[in-house]
């Protein structure tokens, strides 16, 4: 059996599924019950807004990403570079607005 991160210490159940280029693996340990699913070359978590990346006392050092959306129940934004400058567009309404930053001497 293998862990990606830490290994638990106190595992109670861990299984790993691979079946159609997919891989679904749950574990319950450490007081949490996780369902993920890595399909093709996409995390997904077990169901929506579930799960964290991460979290407060053990944080992932850079994220790579395109561009970047961000979705919950205030909000449904992209955040978008441009060559010079950073764009934020409004998922609902098709409004885009650029970011005015300047630069710190």
């Amino acid at each position: 059996m293998s862990y990606i991160g830490t290994k638990p210490t106190n595992a109670l159940l861990q299984s790993t599924d691979i079946a159609d280029n997919a891989i679904t693996s749950t574990k319950i340990a450490d007081n949490q019950i996780t369902n993920d699913k890595l399909d093709g070359n996409t995390i997904i978590p077990g169901s929506d807004a579930s799960q964290d990346l991460g979290s407060a006392a053990a944080r992932w050092n850079n994220i790579y990403t395109t561009d970047l959306h961000l979705q919950n129940d205030r909000g449904n934004w992209t955040v978008i570079e441009e060559e010079n400058y950073l764009t934020l567009r409004n998922n609902n309404t098709d409004k885009v607005y650029k970011l005015v930053m300047e630069e710190i001497e």
